[in-house]
C-alpha cells in the first residue's frame, strides 16, 4: 500500500490503481479550480456589475445578431470562403 501526501489530504492506493487514482485527483483539482473561479466571478459581478453587463470583451464579435445569422447562413469553416 502506498500513501501519497498532497495539498488536499492523503491518498491511499495500491500499485495497480495508480492511473485511476491520478485521474480522480486531477478531476478533483479541476473541480476545485472551477469552483474557485466561479466564486471569483460572482464576487467580481457583485462588486462591478457594469463589467459583467458589457461582456464579452475578448471575442471577435461583441454581440451576435441571431436573427441575421439565421437568415444569412455562412456554413464555411475556412476564412477563404466569404
Amino acid at each position: 500500500m502506498v500513501l501519497i501526501l498532497t495539498l488536499h489530504g492523503v491518498l491511499e492506493h495500491a500499485g495497480t490503481e495508480w492511473r485511476q487514482l491520478s485521474e480522480q485527483l486531477s478531476d478533483s483539482l479541476q473541480t476545485k479550480a472551477a469552483i474557485k473561479q466561479a466564486a471569483l466571478n460572482a464576487h467580481e459581478a457583485s462588486s462591478n456589475p457594469e463589467l459583467v453587463i458589457g461582456a464579452p470583451y475578448n471575442t471577435p464579435v461583441r454581440r451576435v445578431d441571431e436573427a441575421t445569422a439565421a437568415r444569412n447562413l455562412n456554413l464555411c469553416w475556412s476564412t477563404s470562403c466569404k
